[in-house]
């Protein structure tokens, strides 16, 4: 049997920076332009295999040592916020005695459940984990991202996350959507 400190939340958090740290290290993007510079040598396999390195790569370098130790930090509040999470006891009050249940059996029964009552005591519980992970740590772990983001030249977190996922910026994907919304 696996010990249950390999799931913990310090080692998840380790392994999260090792896999963050290979991903950005800035020799593996450099070797892969010089692959990717010889593409008459490679395959068309070869060149789309490497460009989606290249792509990853770098989304995950920061040049900065600001951003490092924003990317650093935030990841610790990460774990921090997760573990107060996992200890959260989700459920619902129902006909006066607490019914343990998960953020879907919350779902499930709200949309499900005859009695009105009910319905909005697993409301009320889905609703807990606003103001619960309020408390305990997110607002700095959205602040953090922000500065992360600006430390790189972005306007916030999203726009950093929506440019490294489909290579535009927010304000191209909110035209867009805004078009989508006219359109509809």
């Amino acid at each position: 049997a696996l010990s249950d400190e390999r799931y913990s939340v310090p080692e998840l958090t380790r392994t999260k920076g090792e896999m963050e740290a290979f991903l950005a290290d800035e020799q593996k993007l450099k070797t892969t332009r010089e692959h990717l510079a010889k593409a008459s040598e490679l395959s068309e396999a070869e060149q789309k295999t490497l460009a989606l390195f290249e792509r990853t790569f770098q989304c995950y370098i920061m040049e900065s040592a600001e951003a490092k130790e924003l990317r650093a930090t935030a990841t610790r509040i990460e774990g921090a916020l997760e573990a107060a999470r996992n200890k959260l006891r989700l459920g619902a009050t129902i006909d006066g005695s607490f019914v343990e249940l998960s953020s879907v059996g919350l779902r499930t029964r709200m949309r499900t459940a005859d009695d009105e009552a009910t319905r909005k005591a697993c409301w009320e519980g889905l609703r807990s984990i606003g103001d619960f992970v309020t408390a305990n740590g997110f607002v700095g772990l959205v602040k953090r991202r922000n500065r992360l983001a600006r430390a790189q030249g972005f306007v916030d977190y999203y726009d950093y996350k929506v440019t490294a996922a489909e290579g535009f910026d927010k304000a191209t994907l909110f035209s867009m959507l805004d078009g989508l919304e006219a359109a509809t």
